[in-house]
């Protein structure tokens, strides 16, 4: 998911960046495309193992981007879901990712 032609890691440096990112991506696209908001945390690390992003310690990815990624996202316990700013964030990084593979 993260990598592109050029070789560029699009989604962050650190490990919990890309994992923010990727959750965030995921997650918008589950309830804007499937109409399914609250996702069990099995099958975010699922989707993030197929998207080739790793899942160790992705308890931490809140902390990623001096812990702005802990805005994103709620939990119930078992389920993980975007709030306002994670779908904020998740519309912006997909403009972004469409102007570098446009571009």
């Amino acid at each position: 998911m993260y990598h592109f032609e050029d070789g560029v890691l699009t989604l962050g440096s650190a490990r919990n960046q890309r994992q923010a990112q990727a959750s965030s991506l995921l997650l918008y696209v589950w309830e804007e495309c499937l109409d399914e908001k609250r996702i069990d945390y099995e099958r975010l690390n699922q989707a993030l193992v197929s998207s080739d992003v790793e899942t160790e310690r992705r308890d931490a990815m809140g902390q990623a981007f001096s812990n702005d990624a802990s805005d994103w996202f709620e939990s119930d316990g078992s389920n993980i879901y975007l709030v306002g700013k994670g779908k904020n964030h998740a519309r912006d990084l997909i403009q972004e990712l469409d102007e570098k593979l446009d571009g």
